[in-house]
């Protein structure tokens, strides 16, 4: 996801803040819903929030925009481990 918004910084206007902008007069609010952020390595989960609260500066109006999202809880337990019990 990283490498796609280097190479692409304006996808995110493309894929949240232009299909918005023609019913921001017409709306309240649209709920963006992320489900799964922990499925994203921590780098790529890190530069989405970063882009998410930049969408606002990507449009020249203030967008009626609000994101939920989810993750489950990360524990040690849930990561990928090298070492075996004996």
């Amino acid at each position: 996801m990283r490498e796609a918004l280097r190479r692409n910084p304006l996808a995110v206007k493309n894929l949240i803040v232009d299909p918005i902008l023609p019913f921001t007069q017409t709306i309240s609010t649209v709920i963006v819903v992320i489900d799964g952020l922990d499925e994203c390595e921590e780098n790529d989960a890190i530069a989405l929030i970063g882009v998410l609260l930049s969408v606002n500066s990507a449009s020249p109006l203030a967008l009626p925009i609000r994101f939920f999202i989810t993750s489950r809880a990360a524990t040690l337990s849930d990561r990928p481990s090298n070492h075996t019990l004996q």
